[in-house]
């Protein structure tokens, strides 16, 4: 299959199966430059954004098919991704199939790639993920977007397990709004397959594999818009303390040198960070200054940031929540990407979307607690 008809077809799974989910990376803002200090960040999903739009493919592109007109997954993800898929496990006693693994790693994915395609993450010529290239939310470990994107999956598969778990102990249960919205999912791709004439399992199975029924992607998806359910049950309700909404509101001027620079670059970097340290005497200056540095091009950031746990790379995030910071500290704080001059402005209140971040985070502290307990331990089965 040529390129262009791999990238259209890829952009279309999502769409014609009827599974967009959103993610949320943990950035401030995705339009700012990518030297900004945010990295990790867990992926959220939620079933509000789930569309019941359904789209065929364009039966007029150049692939050709020996199977009735249906395509293979390897016509539809190319060669390479195969060895990334077909993966089983076990979980809580539970059987992870090779089409419900697909389904999780190709959600993934083409959200990723959705990113990629934007210009916020690296993208091949297909303008898909580039699954070979570095990661920085692997920080502090290194690895490549393939080492990121197979753990996430693994970790996502456990946390719609294990909040399936949670759901089950409190009694928590799809309305009947939501459960009538994903029988229209259904009855989409059933219509779509009708449409196209193929049998709809046969159908399903060009994008997760010849194993997948309409009846198992059902049962995905309910687990799907379970966990979705659940993560807004949780913050909706979320009893926040004090402590919690106080966050620290700092402002940092970023001069970049990656942490993996020769000596004589961090050094040079390092002194230029003490030299702009040293004119810093108030937060106007601070603005000044870090303004003057941009210009110059000295700077790779000047900003203000109200800071929540989990946002930051943690040695700039340590720096923040430091007891007893008071306004008008200073200091340098070395991070993956060069070192911050920063100023502590003072304590704000959380804002709505924070706030939710705040929620999230503990419902995820929570997760990773069980998922290392051994509790929902994800095994492969070989």
């Amino acid at each position: 299959m040529s390129k262009l008809v791999r990238k259209i077809t890829i952009s279309l799974v999502i769409a014609s199966l009827t599974f967009a989910l959103s993610i949320v990376t943990g950035c401030e803002d995705k339009n700012k430059n990518e030297t900004n200090v945010l990295p990790t960040g867990d992926v959220t999903i939620s079933d509000s954004n789930l569309s019941s739009d359904s789209t065929v493919t364009d039966s007029s592109d150049n692939t050709s098919s020996t199977n009735g007109g249906l395509l293979t997954m390897e016509d539809v993800y190319g060669k390479d991704m195969m060895s990334n898929l077909n993966k089983t496990y076990t979980i809580a006693g539970k059987n992870i199939t090779k089409s419900e693994y697909n389904f999780y790693y190709i959600n993934a994915f083409t959200e990723l790639s959705t990113y990629a395609s934007y210009g916020y993450y690296p993208a091949t010529a297909e303008g898909l993920i580039d699954l070979s290239a570095t990661c920085d939310l692997l920080y502090p470990e290194t690895g490549t977007w393939n080492d990121y994107l197979n753990d996430y999956v693994e970790r996502e598969i456990q946390k719609s397990y294990l909040i399936e778990g949670l759901a089950e102990a409190e009694n928590i249960t799809l309305s009947q709004t939501i459960l009538d919205s994903l029988d229209a999912n259904i009855d989409a791709i059933q219509q779509t397959a009708d449409a196209a004439g193929f049998e709809v399992d046969a159908y399903i199975g060009q994008y997760f594999g010849t194993d997948m029924t309409l009846d198992q992607y059902q049962s995905i998806m309910y687990r799907y818009y379970l966990t979705g359910h659940y993560i807004d049950q949780y913050v909706a309700n979320f009893d926040y303390s004090d402590q919690d909404i106080l966050l620290p509101t700092v402002r940092h001027i970023l001069i970049a040198a990656k942490s993996d620079s020769d000596e004589a670059t961090l050094a040079e970097a390092r002194q230029k960070a003490e030299a702009v340290l040293e004119e810093v005497d108030s937060y106007d200056n601070m603005v000044l200054v870090g303004d003057r540095e941009m210009r110059d091009g000295n700077a790779a950031e000047s900003a203000e940031y109200t800071v929540s746990r989990g946002q930051m790379v943690p040695e700039f995030e340590d720096w923040c929540f430091t007891d007893g910071r008071v306004e008008g500290d200073k200091g340098i704080v070395q991070t993956t990407y060069g070192f911050h001059v920063m100023f502590f402005v003072g304590n704000k209140e959380a804002s709505d979307d924070q706030k939710k971040t705040i929620a999230q985070n503990v419902l995820g502290k929570l997760l990773t607690d069980k998922v290392e307990s051994g509790e929902y331990e994800l095994v492969p089965v070989t």
